[in-house]
């Protein structure tokens, strides 16, 4: 797709250029002083595209792993001279610039691939011959295609493989046999506009044909947050080497055995590119180039749990209730700003497993069900624009016990919720009536009628006409001083939430104390 829109960006060009020329040229010879003003007009505008329009396009190249100075010199010049400038010659220079490294990128494939074939069928030459002519596997690749890196948790890690694996398995492959090379001349030309590569967050540019595997972490790094790559290779090659890493064009680390560089991203929609270059003594001089674009994504949780009106807090989640997380991005790609929510795409985790059907573009909310036994939730999503990954975030929703709260109902102010009743409380009355309110249980539950009150008074069995809706009246009987203990318990009786349960006792004081003793209460 790169390839694609720098051969578009040239044609562009060569039209622009074309057409403002060769019309200045024109107006210059016939209404001004002739033909010599008309060339010096068209020299100008000439100049005047090539160092703007055409110093973009030289620095695309050289983004992509394209440039070619053998290439671009003589098309540079040749724009900038009227008449020339007529010819597409950056079109020219473009698709010359592309094919000579796609040509180099798989004749080197091609030509590994048949040396170890020509050897496989040699039958003249000594065991474990074969293995000479074959390459490293290339790097390996986490999250995005093209983008060479490891996860975070890999660091450090090579297999036995790797680790047993001869020296002579990193020399440069050999030239493919005489019979092979024709029908690798036809591959590359009918493959070559049928690769492209496609873009990374932590994006990798150009071709590495070292055997090199290089690790990023994290993967998708935020705004101002610490980023760690690490250059890896079998055997002695990159001990020996001369490495040195560049930001942002600027030499920061260089030394022989310098694989380790760090670096501090920027705020969003800043960009950072990191340059590294091995220089190995026995192997040749390899380069790769990455590029940063922090992102940002907020992720937000909200539990469909219950609590009373006008509750200034947030609703605690509940195990094996429902729960809510909305995703909030801020993804700046290119000079557009910030990208719209509803343009990305969003991949969903729940406790490390794949949530397909609720993942997708634009899908910036998922909704879970959280397990019964588990003290917590982890949600995570990894956000893309097209393939190109541009953001991660995760989550961990902590469970909380749900609660039963006691208030006071006035028969004309309602349930009193500015003072919940907790410990010991005095009756100034001869009546009072209670109000269990339930915190943190689910609401679906609730609206289903599938929460059970259970009242106790002194430790017994108690109801009253509305006990079954959470509210219990009690008055005193007789005269005198004392004390009584009122409980209420709440039970999810749907199967799938039978965890959440909760109680409350209460100490109810009435009268004066003058004897020992206590008085009863009626319904």
């Amino acid at each position: 797709m790169a390839d694609i829109l720098l051969i578009v960006y040239a044609l562009f060009i060569d039209c622009i250029q074309g057409m403002m020329t060769f019309g200045t040229f024109a107006l210059g010879s016939m209404f001004i002083l002739g033909v010599p003003f008309g060339l010096a007009i068209g020299f100008i505008i000439n100049f005047a595209l090539s160092a703007t329009f055409g110093s973009g396009l030289l620095l695309l190249l050289g983004m992509s792993g394209n440039f070619s100075a053998k290439i671009a010199i003589p098309g540079v010049i040749s724009e900038m001279l009227p008449g020339f400038s007529n010819l597409p010659g950056w079109t020219t220079m473009v698709l010359s610039c592309i094919l000579r490294k796609k040509v180099a990128a798989l004749v080197g494939a091609v030509g590994g691939a048949a040396g170890g074939f020509a050897e496989a069928v040699s039958t003249a030459q000594p065991a474990g011959a074969a293995r000479q002519g074959m390459t490293t596997s290339p790097a390996r690749t986490a999250g995005t295609p093209g983008r060479e890196q490891l996860a975070p948790q890999e660091v450090g890690r090579e297999s036995a493989a790797q680790r047993s694996r001869p020296m002579a398995d990193i020399r440069a492959p050999r030239q493919p046999a005489s019979i092979v090379r024709p029908l690798a001349a036809a591959a590359i030309i009918l493959c070559m506009f049928l690769s492209t590569g496609t873009p990374a967050r932590a994006q990798s540019i150009g071709i590495d044909q070292s055997p090199t595997n290089y690790i990023i972490s994290p993967e998708t790094p935020g705004p101002n947050q610490l980023v760690y790559i690490e250059a890896q290779a079998v055997g002695s090659f990159i001990g020996s080497a001369n490495i040195t890493w560049k930001q942002d064009g600027k030499t920061v680390l260089s030394g022989v055995g310098a694989t380790k560089f760090t670096f501090t991203t920027g705020g969003v929609g800043s960009n950072t590119t990191i340059h590294v270059t091995i220089q190995s003594p026995t192997n040749g001089t390899f380069t790769r180039d990455f590029f940063f674009a922090p992102s940002q994504v907020n992720l937000v949780w909200e539990a469909d749990t219950s609590a009373p009106a006008f509750f200034a807090g947030k609703p605690f989640y509940s195990a094996g209730s429902q729960v809510r997380v909305t995703a909030f991005p801020v993804v700046v790609a290119g000079p557009g700003g910030i990208t719209s929510a509803d343009k990305l795409s969003y991949q969903w985790t729940q406790n490390d497993q794949l949530d397909t059907t609720q993942s997708g573009l634009g899908r910036q909310t998922f909704t879970i069900t959280g397990r019964q036994v588990q003290t917590s939730e982890d949600v995570s999503v990894d956000v893309y624009l097209g393939q190109l990954k541009v953001g991660h975030s995760e989550i961990v929703i902590p469970a909380h016990a749900p609660q039963i709260v006691l208030y006071a109902r006035d028969p004309l102010l309602g349930i009193i919720l500015s003072s919940g009743l907790s410990g010991t409380a005095s009756l100034a009355g001869k009546e009072v009536t209670l109000q269990a309110e339930p915190y943190f249980f689910e609401n679906s539950s609730l609206q289903n009628g599938n929460i059970a009150y259970s009242w106790t008074l002194n430790g017994q069995e108690t109801t009253g006409p509305n006990s079954a809706a959470g509210s219990l009246t009690l008055r005193q009987t007789g005269t005198g001083a004392g004390g009584a203990t009122v409980g209420v318990s709440m039970q999810n009786t749907d199967s799938t939430m039978y965890v959440q349960a909760a109680n409350t006792v209460l100490q109810i004081l009435f009268g004066q104390t003058t004897a020992a003793g206590s008085s009863l209460f009626g319904l």
